[in-house]
């Protein structure tokens, strides 16, 4: 599906020794691919999500044109259900967008600029997980402090110690969440050229 290197030579004929040539050349391209695939797949399981997700997303990206679910499922060799399920998640993310083709398919095509989709992915799972998760921390944080201001509540100097540890934790949790919210609402562009100062100082 993705081979870049043609079995049929320019005049659309191909020699016994042409045809063995090229095939012996796409099959080490889509070894190449496979490869690509897997280190996809890898990254994203590394990062928390889904192997599969990794793998359907790694197809999109190198797809030269929108692909049905069916497509990118027999390409892969899973179920529809399954690539659906991770092509909806890809493209609540942003990773991904939808159209339809002539036959009135639904298709899906990549997001091509890495950054552009990694930073909606950042921005879409701290939304999704991140912030009910600070949510609860903080409400645990409130409570402490109330029940080391309760004048029912006798607090020793080890409980005092360790709601002093909560709260600092909260504040770090708290500092990280700004600065998870600050990096993902850059675009690419300021972003990739902050990258770039950055490296030239580090040098």
């Amino acid at each position: 599906m993705y081979s870049a290197v043609s079995t049929l030579s320019s005049s659309g004929s191909a020699t016994t020794h042409g045809a063995a040539h090229s095939a012996t050349h796409t099959a080490r391209f889509h070894g190449v691919e496979d490869r690509f695939i897997d280190n996809w797949a890898r990254l994203a399981e590394s990062i928390g999500m889904d192997e599969g997700l990794g793998r359907v997303h790694a197809v999109l990206y190198l797809g030269s044109a929108p692909l049905s679910s069916r497509a990118v499922a027999q390409y892969l060799g899973v179920g529809v259900t399954e690539c659906a399920h991770h092509l909806d998640t890809l493209v609540a993310f942003g990773g991904a967008h939808t159209n339809e083709n002539e036959a009135g398919e639904t298709v899906y095509a990549a997001e091509r600029d890495p950054w552009s989709w990694f930073m909606k992915t950042i921005r879409e799972r701290a939304r999704r997980e991140f912030s009910p998760l600070i949510a609860s921390i903080r409400a645990v944080n409130d409570l402490a402090q109330e029940a080391k201001s309760a004048q029912s509540i006798v607090i020793d100097a080890e409980r005092a110690a360790r709601i002093d540890r909560i709260s600092r934790f909260t504040h770090f949790i708290d500092q990280v969440s700004g600065l998870v919210e600050t990096f993902s609402s850059l675009g690419a562009g300021p972003l990739t050229a902050t990258m770039r100062m950055a490296s030239r100082f580090m040098r």
